[in-house]
Formats: C-alpha cells, sequence, structure tokens
C-alpha cells in the first residue's frame, strides 16, 4: 500500500497496487479538540506481562461474548481482572459468560478494567500479528467537569514490541461473574467429536425457528444424541448423554462456544434443574450458557 500527500496537503491517495485508489480530503486546519486527549505515560512498573500468543487466545475465547450496544455500559467489553497466578478475562451479554484464565506476571491483583468492544477488536487485530510478550500498565488523568468538579478518567495501555493501543476503560460495575457459574451436576452430554458436531448442527442450522433459535438437544439410540429443529431432527454418534433428558439451547450462543474451544472432545455439564445453565469447562477456559429449558433425570 502506497500512500501520497498531495502539493496543496489537503489530499491524501491512498493505492494498493493492482487493486484500488482512494482519495481523501484532509481538513485544513485540523481542530485538536476533535481528537481524543491521550494521557502522558510515565515509567512505571507494568501491572501485568504477559505472551502475546496466550493472550490473543484468551482474548479469543472471551470477546466473541461481549455485549453490543447494551444501554448496561459495563457489558459492553470485556472485564481484565488481575490474579496471583496470571490474568482473568470475562465477557458477558446477559445470555451467556465467556471465563478465560491466561499465566501472567503481575504487580497488581484485582480488577483492572472493562476494555471496550472497539479496542477489543483493535487488540485482537494487534496480536494477530505479534510475537514476544504484551506488557499492559494503567494511568488516570484529571479532567474538569462542567461544574468545575475534577474527575479521574482511568486508561489502559497494551504494548508490544511493535505497537502501543492505549484506551479509555468503560465506566461502571462488571458483574460478579463467578457467583454465576454453576455447580455440575453428574448430568453432561459429552461431544467427542467437536468438528463432526458442528458439521451436524450446521446441516440442522435451516430448520430452527428464526425467533428462538432454539435447538434442542435429546437422547437418542444407545449413546447417540438427537438435535431437534423446528421441523426436522438427525441423530449423531458424535456426542453421547448421561442422564440428560432434553436441553433446549440457542443454536447460535452454542456454535459460537464450541467454534472458541480449541480441543477436540469438551463436555457440556448440567446446572441444575429448570432453567439453570449449562457449562462447557476446558482448561484455562469455561463458557456458561442459559438454556431456554432442561431436562434431567434423577
Amino acid at each position: 500500500v502506497r500512500f501520497t500527500l498531495q502539493p496543496d496537503r489537503q489530499n491524501l491517495e491512498i493505492i494498493m497496487e493492482g487493486k484500488f485508489s482512494l482519495t481523501s480530503m484532509i481538513p485544513v486546519n485540523p481542530d485538536e479538540s476533535d481528537f481524543p486527549a491521550a494521557p502522558e505515560w510515565t515509567a512505571q512498573i507494568p501491572a501485568a506481562e504477559v505472551k502475546s500468543a496466550a493472550f490473543h487466545s484468551a482474548l479469543q475465547q472471551s470477546m466473541f461474548a461481549m455485549a453490543r450496544g447494551d444501554t448496561r455500559f459495563a457489558m459492553n467489553g470485556f472485564l481484565l481482572a488481575a490474579e496471583e497466578t496470571g490474568l482473568v478475562l470475562a465477557a458477558s451479554d446477559t445470555h451467556r459468560l465467556s471465563v478465560s484464565e491466561v499465566s501472567a506476571r503481575v504487580s497488581k491483583q484485582g480488577d483492572l478494567g472493562i476494555v471496550p468492544a472497539a479496542a477489543a477488536a483493535m487488540l485482537d487485530g494487534i496480536l494477530r500479528r505479534e510475537t514476544g510478550t504484551v506488557q499492559i500498565q494503567l494511568n488516570g488523568i484529571t479532567q474538569k467537569e462542567e461544574d468545575g468538579t475534577d474527575k479521574v478518567v482511568w486508561f489502559m495501555m497494551f504494548e508490544t514490541p511493535t505497537v502501543r493501543l492505549c484506551t479509555c476503560l468503560v465506566e461502571g460495575q462488571f458483574p460478579r461473574f463467578r457467583e454465576v457459574i454453576p455447580t455440575p451436576t453428574q448430568a453432561h452430554l459429552t461431544i467427542m467429536d467437536r468438528k463432526g458436531f458442528l458439521a451436524a448442527m450446521d446441516a440442522l442450522a435451516g430448520s430452527v425457528d428464526p425467533d428462538t433459535y432454539a435447538l434442542r438437544l435429546r437422547r437418542g439410540q444407545g449413546s447417540k444424541v438427537k438435535l431437534i429443529g423446528a421441523n426436522a431432527c438427525l441423530e449423531t454418534d458424535a456426542a453421547s448423554n448421561y442422564g440428560m433428558i432434553a436441553l433446549n439451547i440457542n443454536l447460535a450462543y452454542l456454535r459460537d462456544a464450541l467454534e472458541a474451544a480449541t480441543g477436540d472432545s469438551i463436555v457440556l455439564q448440567y446446572g441444575g434443574a429448570g432453567s439453570c445453565p449449562g457449562s462447557l469447562p476446558e482448561d484455562g477456559w469455561q463458557h456458561v450458557i442459559m438454556p431456554i429449558r432442561s431436562e434431567c433425570e434423577d
């Protein structure tokens, strides 16, 4: 890609060889107030330092569950918290919760802040091509409110060997997510072939109710599991059912979770009677989905 600033300094030409060219107008006298103020970063001990590949994997296993445009602003991003052994990333849209953990060197424990969804998407793009480590720092700047009072606005910076990403943090309190993770019962559904189960779900996707997107998982013959849509069903041996009679769950939510998983085999643990959530635990990652309705054997 070639960037060319024209002599009048009012036009920027962007050319991608063999594909397209674009000319963009540049304001003659840009107003600095149109750009957000970035904090002055002073040398300090990072709140955390983590390997970029591991952090990227944890980010991808949590950010898909973030809310989009929710009026509860604290849900429009992911919570980044530091514990003794590393970092915890948690995201939820109230229908599902995704929690991933990654080993890291931390100097400050507790909730570090809620990273907005837009910054999470930028961070995802940066980490796709980065190696080495990511340093995470916190900083606050004092701003004057309209009534003359001071307000501290917190920023978080993610620094790799080649890029610095600075973002303001979402104001608000993230829900106490660990309190909603269900205590599993013996009832569970074991997905032995994750890709095979995803293929079965895709084959049935056109028959689910477009309003509820409900997929019914029911015990089939032998150890098979039956997938039931609004007007079609199929059986698959890619999963086996133990103790769970039936589970109605959002197909899109389940598919997102299975796509985020990394292993070939995964267990869907049943949280209890009624509409208690189901949980997909994996090493360093746990995803909770609220079923539409569940039935379980005693």
